[in-house]
């Protein structure tokens, strides 16, 4: 149901912005676009070399790079790592502190987890 790259480069993200204290949110869109095309760079290389093959061309974009990177894809980079920053991560932990080590949390923490580990099993096995 999603691409676990997203979810853990945030988690990435996340833990670099707060190791150096990232916090307005003009340089949280700064540098999450600059971290977001540094990673998608990277990834388009490493797929590449793992499958054979391309999984994404931005070729015909404007400011694009070999086709792996372009400046519109990352700019919306940018604003997710911003909007995951600033409105997903305070909601999370207004749902942490309200459910904490509830019957509630337990269950929907292990029902995501569970699905998230599928499809990271179901990825790299369709990868191979």
């Amino acid at each position: 149901p999603w691409l676990p790259i997203y979810g853990i480069g945030m988690l990435i993200i996340y833990f670099i912005f707060k190791k150096l204290n990232i916090q307005t949110p003009g340089k949280i869109f700064v540098f999450g676009t600059i971290f977001a095309t540094a990673f998608e760079l990277v990834g388009s290389y490493v797929a590449e070399w793992l499958t054979g093959s391309r999984l994404w061309s931005y070729s015909k974009l404007f400011l694009n790079f070999d086709g792996r990177i372009a400046l519109k894809p990352d700019l919306y980079f940018g604003l997710l790592i911003l909007f995951g920053l600033y409105c997903v991560k305070p909601n999370v932990e207004k749902f942490q502190k309200r459910f904490d080590n509830s019957v509630i949390h337990n269950v929907i923490v292990s029902a995501v987890a569970a699905v998230f580990l599928a499809d990271v099993v179901y990825s790299v096995i369709k990868l191979f």
